[in-house]
């Protein structure tokens, strides 16, 4: 018989339960039996072979099924301070569960007779390695009340599955020929459901679709060939490697990134009971049951449906005409799997009927929670919940509440009181399908700021790999489907989301790291129907740049996050010469700004900081770069440079900010830092000191309210929950924030991952050090080899308001380097010449360099400039690390290298295709091997 336990503690052990239940059972004559918890749910089973000595124990330890909360039985049975409530299960146990139990009972016997107890767990050798028949890919259902597999793809060969400590791995097909590989990631798993006799299966409930791979036997086969007659230098050579795929093979409506529900069809019914052990004991498995389903199929593909569901919200008889907000989650409901398009397709006139009453952004906020409520189906979740009532009246419930209750928390009414931010819908593309986020609230950019009300033509588009993460260079695998296969198909052609077409608009520099892009659908403005190319033109001409890559940099400067300011107007814009020297440009990326115009932009940037900016990285129609306060311009003057301007953009006036010196930013070593300055003999001891400094320093962070409310501030943990300030009033008020169980887990977090950054990332603090903007000395007072350091952290008026205008004091919180022999340089740094000795001096009290902060002023004289010396740095922005400490000054430097410009490669065509900009994009992205090449640094390879 089957026993059910409720009131199961969470993440309880199978071993912890066998040893609550060890001596109840034993009590009853019962010695064979399985203990099952539900992990993340507060149930357990417990399977007996014997009925009558499981009536014995029901009736001391158990309670009538359905009996009261309050009914208790006549002894109890606790677990992490728990009573545990025993009854009779209404289901009877499955045929195999009996089977496994008399299969161990004879064992058990036998090992008694034949050999000494102490050997008994010999014999006991795990298997992990299973023959299958087939894979099936499809979603939980429900036929009534019962739960159904219904599969919507199948992959039928004979292959093996292995079991390993973190994931399991099918092979299909013989060895030494091609086989089909598939990945599935206990992590990634919510729960492994056992089937019966008749239908013996292993089935998988994932979160996220398996990794698919070609493991190609002949290619292994002929290389093993070749070592063998070439001798040991083939036989060093890389192994063949696995061919990473997008789904099943020959699978063209391929359904893998949409059902995540895997049943694996086992060869043999007598494996079930080995496998079920198997998952029991292993520590990573997640929630395992028993419980056989039937597998039915539907009456038409999915893909069919899919495309009745998309084709009833965009035909404006049927519900086409609800808003694009309504209908992108209704589209995410199905496309991410949450919900089978026929249950969307069901729900349609009830959101229609909503709508009727409710504003459109409440309805599509209601959805939204749905989503994120809704649990996945499987065996722990009743039926009524999907049904099509059911959904109805969640949706309606949550319309109600959405207005009254979590008013605050709706992102559509989050933009409407702040003018920097656009909500942006997401699309994440996999190797394996497309899955829609958000709408998200995002800081917003140059085209966003000139289409404000087309918000909703716009969306951003993120590829990762199924786990979330970046797809990265893999040695054991080709990615060449997903990089020119998947990925740039997405890029050259258009995607139908809720019944509007998007193709590929541009990318910025730092989407560009991020693996992401923006994508539009075509806007009606003044009449006129825009189409990216005429959005493009809009933003700036691009048309004389004939090199891809540029091309779309230069584009992508239109996409840069920024805060608009002021508009510059024609008459203020003056154009200032470079400062060359032997092919080296001292002014690269740099110009000034008079006070009066830095005034203009205080009014309306950082308003609520005491202390200005007075170095800026802005862009301003085609240009970018860093302006510097110059006193001596007079009126409204914006200086820049040729080597500022990167394209022409006449309709485009507004001064915009990407980043600003506020205060001086803390200088943090890493592992390229470490092994340089160990290769320029700083002393070993000098890094050890300063690594335990830092972890005494942690150590004092819990010490008390205080300090913890400063470590949080900086390291920017829940700052949007406003933890730091709760926790110094809780101190304040005299309250252990300790004492509290949650509050002392965030904490203990952030610390762990403090310590984590310190000991294996070399994140080590200098104190003696900044990490500032960098700019060119506009007064020529610098001579070569000296830079001007100047710091502050407040304004000479604190009291001021947040509106006050002032300059930078002389006094106060101000802070001038004076030192010979520090050290400059940036991250990232590869090469010894990246790190020099410069001396930091001061300037005259009158210079206009004095009224600066928080930079790190070059001088314009020499040989060859300083930034350029510093990997190959210049002055549009970058960030440079000045350490004044004598403990990390290196005895030695060495001559820097040269980062000559790379010959630019043409195409003789009139402007600039989607084609070209995505062939750039994934060239760029296959090629990203930053994180391989620091490894091989770090490691001394390179």
């Amino acid at each position: 018989m089957d026993v059910f336990v409720r009131n199961v503690p969470a993440n309880v052990s199978v071993r912890q339960l066998k040893a609550v239940f060890a001596a109840p059972l034993a009590d009853c004559g019962i010695h064979d039996y399985h203990c099952e918890p539900f992990r993340n749910h507060p149930l357990a089973k417990i399977t007996l072979l014997d009925s009558a000595a499981g009536d014995r124990f029901l009736s001391q330890y158990g309670v009538p099924p359905r009996s009261p909360a309050n009914a208790r039985p006549r002894r109890s049975i606790n677990c992490g301070g728990r009573t545990l409530r025993c009854e009779r299960s209404k289901d009877d146990p499955s045929d195999w569960s009996l089977k496994a139990l008399r299969h161990e009972a004879a064992e058990r016997a036998a090992e008694a007779l034949a050999r000494p107890v102490a050997n008994r767990g010999e014999q006991q050798s795990q298997r992990r390695r299973f023959e299958v028949t087939g894979v099936h890919c499809g979603t939980w259902d429900y036929d009534g009340i019962d739960l159904v597999f219904t599969s919507e793809a199948a992959h039928r060969q004979a292959g093996t599955i292995y079991f390993g400590s973190r994931e399991a791995v099918i092979l299909f097909g013989r060895a030494g020929s091609d086989q089909l590989r598939i990945d599935f990631d206990y992590w990634a798993c919510e729960n492994v459901v056992l089937g019966g006799d008749h239908t013996p299966s292993v089935t998988f409930t994932l979160r996220q679709s398996p990794k698919f791979y070609q493991v190609g036997g002949a290619d292994m086969l002929a290389a093993g060939l070749e070592s063998l007659m070439l001798g040991r230098a083939a036989a060093r050579q890389p192994t063949p490697t696995k061919k990473r795929l997008l789904g099943f093979p020959n699978d063209p409506h391929t359904v893998t990134g949409t059902c995540k529900v895997y049943r694996i069809n086992v060869a043999s019914s007598d494996d079930l009971g080995h496998i079920r052990r198997l998952v029991q004991r292993t520590p990573k498995m997640p929630t395992n049951i028993a419980k056989p389903t039937r597998m039915v199929f539907p009456a038409q593909p999915r893909h069919v449906i899919t495309r009745k569901l998309q084709n009833d919200i965009t035909d404006v008889k049927l519900y086409g005409a609800l808003s694009f907000h309504v209908r992108y989650q209704l589209d995410r409901l199905a496309r991410n799997g949450r919900l089978s398009p026929l249950a969307v397709i069901a729900l349609l006139p009830a959101v229609q009927r909503l709508c009727d009453f409710k504003s459109s952004q409440s309805v599509a906020y209601a959805i939204s929670r749905l989503y994120l409520k809704l649990p996945s189906a499987g065996p722990f979740v009743e039926s009524k919940i999907f049904s099509e009532t059911g959904l109805v009246d969640q949706l309606e419930d949550l319309c109600k509440t959405s207005d009254r209750y979590h008013h605050h928390l709706n992102p559509y009414e989050l933009v409407k009181r702040h003018q920097h931010i656009k909500l942006i819908h997401k699309m994440i593309i996999t190797p394996t399908g497309t899955f829609l986020h958000g709408p998200e609230p995002e800081p917003v950019n140059r085209v966003l700021r000139k289409y404000p009300s087309h918000t909703d033509n716009f969306i951003r588009l993120i590829f990762q790999d199924e786990d979330g993460g970046s797809v990265r260079y893999d040695s054991q695998a080709t990615q060449e489907l997903v990089y020119h296969g998947r990925f740039k198909s997405v890029l050259d052609g258009s995607i139908i989301i809720a019944g509007q077409g998007f193709t590929f608009l541009g990318f910025s520099h730092s989407s560009l790291r991020a693996q992401s892009c923006w994508f539009m659908s075509p806007l009606i403005l003044n009449s006129v129907m825009m189409y990216p190319p005429m959005v493009l033109k809009e933003l700036g001409s691009f048309d004389s740049i004939r090199v891809p890559a540029k091309c779309v940099a230069r584009i992508g400067q239109n996409f840069t996050d920024t805060n608009a300011t002021i508009d510059v107007e024609e008459d203020q814009l003056f154009g200032v010469e470079d400062i060359t020297r032997n092919n080296y440009e001292f002014s690269d990326g740099v110009g000034t700004i008079s006070l009066a115009l830095l005034q203009k932009i205080w009014r309306v940037y950082g308003t609520r900081r005491t202390l200005k900016p007075t170095a800026l990285q802005i862009r301003c129609a085609g240009a970018k770069g860093m302006v510097s306060l110059d006193t001596r311009l007079a009126g409204n003057q914006l200086c820049l440079r040729p080597s500022m301007v990167k394209f022409e953009a006449p309709n485009s006036r507004n001064l915009e900010i990407c980043g600003a010196a506020f205060r001086p930013l803390p200088m943090v070593l890493n592992r390229q830092f470490i092994k340089i300055m160990e290769d320029l003999n700083v002393p070993n001891d000098s890094f050890i000191q300063l690594q335990q400094a830092a972890v005494k320093a942690l150590r004092c962070m819990t010490a008390d309210s205080v300090n913890t409310e400063t470590f949080l501030e900086e390291a920017s943990v829940s700052k949007v929950t406003q933890m730091p300030d709760l926790i110094g009033k809780m101190g304040w008020i005299g309250i252990d924030y300790r004492t509290d169980d949650f509050l002392y887990s965030v904490v203990e977090m952030a610390v762990v991952s403090k310590l984590r950054d310190v000991k294996y990332r070399g994140r080590i603090p200098v104190p003696k050090g900044f990490t500032l903007y960098g700019i060119m000395d506009e007064t020529g007072y610098l001579q070569e080899g000296q830079i001007f350091v100047v710091t502050e952290t407040q304004g000479s008026n604190p009291s001021a308001s947040a509106t006050t205008l002032m300059l930078p004091s002389t006094s106060g919180g101000k802070r001038v380097l004076v030192k010979d022999r520090v050290v400059i340089t940036r991250s990232p740094a590869m090469h010894p010449g990246d790190v020099q000795l410069v001396d930091a001096v001061d300037v005259p009290q009158d210079s206009p360099l004095q009224l600066l902060r928080n930079v790190v002023v070059f001088s314009q004289h020499g040989r060859r400039d300083l930034a350029s010396q510093l990997g190959g740095a210049d002055l549009d922005g970058d960030l440079y690390n000045v350490i004044y400490d004598d403990c990390l000054i290196p005895p030695i430097t060495y001559q820097p290298a040269e980062y000559p410009q790379v010959e630019e490669l043409p195409i003789h065509c009139h402007g600039l295709t989607s084609t070209k900009s995505s062939g750039s994009r994934c060239s760029s992205e296959v090629e990203d091997a930053r994180g391989g090449v620091a490894d091989s640094f770090v490691s001394g390879v390179a």
